[in-house]
């Protein structure tokens, strides 16, 4: 089986990772704001949704299959 989980975002997260840094300084607790390309389109999941999902596909996933853990909209 395949499983592809996009990028998850849940409490506790690494302070140095991408989600947990720009909440620091939208927040005013880290003094500026450094992305790279603007015009990319993030598919974020709740960590605690990709850990039910896996949990899932462990239980029910079909072998062979390929799962997307996400949202499932495509822009």
């Amino acid at each position: 089986m395949i499983v592809r989980s996009f990028t998850q975002a849940g409490a506790r997260q690494d302070p140095r990772l991408m989600l947990a840094e720009w909440s620091a300084v939208l927040a005013g607790d880290a003094p500026e704001l450094v992305i790279g390309n603007a015009d990319v389109t993030l598919d974020l999941v709740d960590v605690r949704d990709a850990v039910r999902a896996l949990r899932l596909l462990a239980l029910h996933g079909e072998s062979g299959s390929a799962y997307n853990v996400g949202s499932g909209v495509l822009r």
